[in-house]
């Protein structure tokens, strides 16, 4: 990291003074950990947490990221939830994500698995394993048969195999610690073995990573001299569950309550008023916070908070004064206190609600930009 740059960007953050400079500053901080794994952990997480005080919704979401699964600092799925739900609730959309990640890494975490293999034509797999102490789980001849290709000419090398078992982790040292029990206290005799015969070692490293929970692969100074004593190469396999993508649309599908038709979403909220209210101007996107609502459904109330989210307005208009133009409503919209009415005109919405300032607007949007989230608080 240069000093000199890094001084700068401080003392931009600290005379700015705002959310958005102290994220960026902490999104440098990240950036170096990258080629100095850990150094500014910490430094990353205390200017995210400024961000987030200053009312910057990515600041939450920094520091959930970096608690959730960062090496360096401490892990911990459940707090990094809550600030994921901080951030969300100040209208971070990839706090989202990462809360529908941590829901389902504890169900289907990463898991970490190592294969050693020997190779060689002058290897005699039942004296190798009388040497490590070791039953291989898989071996073959030079020219044996392969299920995989039944056509080909067979195995090109005869070779030794042992796979362990998935181990649940994101950390290689675990891996290591295996190794280093298994082959690494009869280093000398393996190293001698396979010089004398002209061998070849290999670990693979096949990592199964599941909702973004990305392994680390740091090894110790001890581990590498190991692998240079037996001539052997490490390889890393990654093999992505992809179905996350439609896994995530599927859940927020599921987050969506259908109230609109029959007046159901007035009914739902008739009379609530407004605890959080949050938009961006430019994105045309608004979120309502409610302490709860009506359950027309069950024909209750529900006394739990929830989150209706308009993902894009079409226009907001002034109710009261006509006088003031259209494009400038959407920058000057006030606190909405309440919502007052609720129509639907083939596949958009009307809504007409009242502001902390005495003022009514009437919002309007498609109905599929409309969804009502209750899993977030």
């Amino acid at each position: 990291m240069n000093k000199e740059e890094e001084l700068e960007k401080r003392e931009k953050a600290f005379r700015a003074n705002t959310g958005e400079e102290y994220y960026d500053l902490a999104l440098y901080y990240d950036e170096a950990n990258d080629k100095e794994p850990n150094k500014y952990s910490f430094r990353s997480l205390y200017f995210y947490f400024r961000a987030g005080q200053l009312g910057y919704a990515d600041g939450y979401n920094g520091i959930g990221t970096l608690i959730s699964s960062h090496d360096g600092v401490k892990n911990n799925i459940t707090r990094a939830r809550d600030y994921f739900k901080q951030a969300i609730e100040k209208g971070s959309y990839c706090a989202k994500l990462n809360y529908f990640l941590t829901l389902n890494q504890e169900e289907y975490p990463t898991c970490l698995k190592l294969v050693v293999t020997v190779t060689g034509d002058k290897l005699d797999s039942a004296r190798f394993s009388e040497l490590v102490g070791i039953s291989p789980t898989n071996f073959w001849l030079k020219g044996d048969d392969t299920t995989q290709y039944p056509y080909s000419l067979g195995r090109k090398k005869t070779c030794w195999q042992y796979e362990f078992d998935n181990l649940i982790t994101r950390d290689l040292a675990p891996l290591v610690d295996l190794f280093k029990e298994s082959f690494g206290t009869k280093v000398d005799i393996i190293s001698k073995y396979i010089q004398e015969n002209d061998l070849m070692m290999e670990l693979d490293v096949i990592a199964d990573i599941n909702y973004g929970i990305i392994p680390s692969y740091y090894m110790d100074k001890e581990f590498m001299s190991l692998l240079v004593q037996m001539n052997a190469d490490i390889n890393f396999e990654q093999e992505y569950f992809e179905g996350f993508v439609d896994d995530y649309a599927d859940w927020l599908k599921e987050q969506k309550i259908d109230l609109i038709e029959n007046d159901k979403l007035l009914r739902a909220f008739q009379d609530k008023e407004v605890t959080k209210f949050v938009y961006d101007n430019k994105k045309k996107r608004m979120e309502l916070s409610f302490d709860g609502y009506y359950d027309s459904v069950k024909g209750k109330e529900i006394n739990s908070s929830c989150l209706l989210i308009i993902d894009e307005w079409d226009e907001v208009k002034n109710k009261l004064d006509c006088s003031i133009k259209n494009e400038g409503l959407s920058a000057n919209l006030a606190v909405i206190s309440n919502i007052l009415s609720i129509s639907v005109v083939e596949d958009s919405v009307n809504m007409v609600v009242c502001t902390t300032d005495g003022q009514q607007y009437e919002i309007t949007f498609k109905k599929e930009a409309m969804w009502l989230c209750l899993d977030f608080y």
